[in-house]
């Protein structure tokens, strides 16, 4: 059907030479390569086509404006047109897109399969929890992967007495619903069910493991934390990860960075998340020269310093004084600067008794939130100018 456009005698031809184009797509240059051959032979505005090259720009994280040419260049577009749009929206968009391109299809009369109520319930935020009852209204069975949503969606948002419910109607439950429940009671602070589940849970991945290890991180058990770690019978980066956050964020600095060494020794290769827990552990062990050290040792394997990694390093050099290449990072952040960033450099300068630079910055910052009111507070206080901290509470 979607070859109607070419001859009869040029079909088995041409369908086999875009078989053979299509096998050969393995990034963005060869998808617009490829893109280029089907609008030559009118065939870019065809379904099959159309879905194939949205999963494409999925893949290869294509431009958003780009893939959304590709989607509107089919008038009438089908199930797994707006299917496939909608995870290219899941991995590379925003929920609001996911969310309207929904409702489009919905007003298109078309009706969603088990594999996009999935992502739509995920995108709704504490919304996607609704989806269960107008399942129930419709009489409408659940299939699996949208019971598994719930879940996750009943585990972040609750209650979790839902997202148990589903789980213990399930007669047939993959690793994926077991971490998902588990997940959901560590995110309520239910560490005894969360271990219970995981004893009883038959057959368990790194994912499972590393949730344990994730889970007892954030409850300051670093002991279980470790236990956990140790007993893995394989290691991923987010395990090494789970347990080094876990040691930076409750002040074991000297723990997070040995953890960091027998890391890079067993060949695991670091990335962003763990530059950030390094980084925050230099502030009170190691500094800022071995923190340099290690960006400068990654960056030569080629790991990409992302915004966190350079908010992280503009927070360590703040705190050890080094005002010139914290501010010099701060200029460089533009736009991207967060919250963060601007109340590390209003404290950095507070604690040096620039309290005219720090009080610049304050009045630059867009968004102020009651971290920058209360440096800037202390601040006065500390350098002895309680009057103007007594001034600044009262606006």
């Amino acid at each position: 059907m979607f070859l109607s456009a070419i001859s009869s005698s040029l079909m088995p031809q041409f369908s086999s030479h875009l078989s053979s184009a299509v096998l050969g797509v393995s990034n963005i240059l060869h998808l617009q390569q490829f893109h280029a051959q089907l609008i030559q032979h009118a065939l870019h505005r065809h379904d099959y086509w159309v879905a194939r090259l949205i999963a494409f720009c999925t893949r290869f994280h294509a431009p958003s404006d780009y893939t959304c040419r590709i989607f509107d260049s089919t008038h009438q577009p089908g199930v797994m047109v707006f299917t496939n749009m909608l995870r290219y929206y899941s991995k590379c968009g925003g929920n609001s897109e996911i969310l309207t391109l929904f409702e489009e299809m919905q007003r298109c009369g078309l009706k969603p399969d088990d594999c996009v109520y999935p992502v739509v319930i995920k995108a709704a935020g504490k919304g996607g929890v609704l989806f269960h009852s107008q399942f129930v209204k419709m009489g409408l069975d659940c299939g699996k992967y949208i019971r598994n949503a719930l879940i996750n969606a009943y585990g972040k948002y609750g209650p979790i007495e839902a997202g148990r419910q589903l789980f213990d109607e399930m007669t047939e439950r993959s690793v994926a619903d077991w971490n998902a429940i588990i997940l959901g009671y560590w995110n309520w602070g239910s560490e005894g069910e969360a271990k219970r589940l995981f004893d009883l849970m038959p057959d368990k991945n790194v994912i499972t493991w590393t949730t344990m290890v994730s889970g007892y991180s954030k409850m300051k058990d670093l002991e279980n934390a470790r236990s956990y770690f140790d007993r893995m019978p394989e290691k991923s980066v987010v395990s090494w990860n789970a347990l080094l956050s876990g040691y930076a964020q409750n002040g074991f600095s000297e723990e997070a960075l040995s953890l960091f060494n027998e890391m890079v020794s067993t060949g695991v290769t670091p990335d962003e998340t763990t530059l950030v827990s390094v980084i925050s552990s230099c502030s009170s062990c190691g500094g800022p020269a071995f923190a340099e050290s290690v960006v400068n040792t990654l960056c030569d394997r080629g790991v990409r310093l992302n915004l966190f990694v350079k908010t992280a390093l503009l927070d360590l050099y703040a705190k050890c004084g080094h005002l010139e290449m914290a501010q010099k990072i701060f200029n460089d952040l533009g736009v991207h600067r967060s919250s963060v960033t601007w109340n590390s450099m209003i404290s950095a300068y507070m604690r040096t008794g620039d309290i005219t630079a720090a009080r610049e910055l304050f009045d630059q910052m867009p968004e102020k939130n009651v971290v920058s009111w209360n440096s800037m507070i202390a601040g006065y206080a500390q350098n002895g100018r309680s009057s103007l901290a007594i001034e600044l509470f009262k606006e």
